[in-house]
């Protein structure tokens, strides 16, 4: 029969594991400080990487801030000017040939017919131009005048007829028409008539520039 006697007391005795609890509580206490150390001086890097781009960012702003406000008011005024070139030249694109129509109405013109005044007038366009920035226009033309014959309203007529059959002014005219013709209130003469025929020009369109 063999005996064992354990010399070693309870409190004495250790574990066979070369991992326990007390090992990594120490490895712990010198791993996380240590990671805690490189992720603050990462984040301490790249805060300072951040803070020079930034300011190497202001510094080229303060620089090509004056030249960008500089470009933003050439920008505006050649928009300005652009406008006002496409104005000019709805102007200039969409008149009639007024020379031609002029002499055209001295021709029109009875011999027992005094003209008095010649107006034309360009009312807002009514409709929205085609092409942004050009505007087509629509002339009107009152042409006053007086007579003293005994017929004059049918003189009158005839120089209205004579509008809207003459080769340079009808393809002009939108509508043509006596708007006036009542008894000449500063003549001494009973039989001085005056009167306006109304001309509407049809709306010009914008011509193309050469």
């Amino acid at each position: 029969m063999s005996l064992r006697v354990n010399l070693i007391l309870a409190d004495e005795q250790r574990s066979g594991s070369r991992v326990n609890l007390r090992s990594f509580i120490r490895i712990a206490t010198i791993v996380v400080p240590a990671f805690l150390v490189v992720v603050i001086l990462q984040q301490t890097l790249s805060s300072m990487l951040l803070s020079s781009d930034l300011a190497s960012l202001e510094s080229r702003w303060s620089v090509l801030e004056p030249k960008q406000k500089q470009a933003e008011r050439l920008v505006s005024q050649l928009k300005n000017n652009q406008k006002l070139k496409d104005e000019l030249d709805s102007w200039a694109t969409s008149r009639p040939l007024w020379n031609q129509l002029l002499a055209a109405t001295m021709e029109t013109t009875p011999a027992d017919i005094q003209l008095t005044a010649l107006r034309v007038t360009l009312p807002e366009p009514s409709v929205p131009p085609k092409i942004p920035g050009l505007i087509s226009r629509a002339y009107l033309i009152s042409i006053e005048g007086k007579t003293s014959v005994e017929n004059s309203m049918q003189v009158v007529q005839s120089m209205e007829r004579s509008i809207l059959e003459h080769p340079v002014m009808a393809p002009l005219m939108d509508s043509v028409r006596v708007a006036n013709f009542a008894a000449d209130a500063v003549s001494s003469n009973e039989m001085s008539r005056v009167f306006t025929i109304q001309c509407v020009l049809q709306t010009l369109p914008i011509k193309e520039k050469r």
